[in-house]
């Protein structure tokens, strides 16, 4: 998974070598359709971003609910729609481009600079967040298999402990013991 979340951030820092962004950010919509996550970030320089933003509200929660990019510039009065920042930056520019799988949006990219951004620009971060999807993709693909290997490996466990049985309550104890091991529990009974 470590490599996948690598991906990301190697696709950021494309983008920043594009775009030339001051910053540059993934923000995942979370399960519960009401938060973003930060999945990953870039700086050129220094800079701190909320971990978690609502997903209707600010500049980036627009993009997310409209389902559009949204270019904006000269920042200064309208420091309130940068809820993503926890501190204090104001840059002249903000992009903000949804990121789509199968017709839904399922986060963000966030890039900010002091010089506007065109719409040729909008049109490459539109592109890198289809790139962003197969990532994503990649990883969720990555973490099932992950899940399937602790999986067996908990089957083949229990299924070496039976290999020595000599009796029922040998086995009885044995199935107790795995259950507990599998189940994560301090105690267990067979009745």
């Amino acid at each position: 998974v470590s490599a996948v979340q690598d991906g990301l951030y190697r696709l950021l820092v494309l983008s920043a070598r594009v775009l030339r962004p001051s910053m540059a950010a993934y923000y995942n919509l979370l399960p519960d359709g009401e938060e973003l996550q930060l999945k990953e970030q870039y700086f050129s320089g220094d800079g701190h971003l909320h971990q978690k933003i609502s997903a209707r509200e600010g500049a980036v929660g627009h993009a997310m609910l409209a389902g559009r990019p949204l270019r904006l510039h000269k920042l200064a009065s309208a420091a309130h729609l940068l809820t993503h920042r926890c501190d204090g930056v104001i840059p002249q520019a903000l992009l903000c481009v949804p990121v789509r799988r199968s017709g839904q949006v399922e986060g963000v990219l966030v890039y900010e600079r002091n010089q506007p951004f065109q719409p040729h620009e909008e049109m490459i971060a539109d592109a890198l967040a289809v790139e962003i999807t197969h990532v994503m993709q990649a990883e969720e693909v990555v973490q099932a298999f992950l899940d399937e290997k602790e999986r067996k490996n908990q089957i083949f466990t229990l299924a070496r402990s039976f290999g020595g049985v000599l009796d029922a309550k040998e086995a009885i104890s044995l199935a107790l013991q795995a259950a507990q091991d599998v189940a994560n529990v301090e105690a267990g009974a067979f009745v």
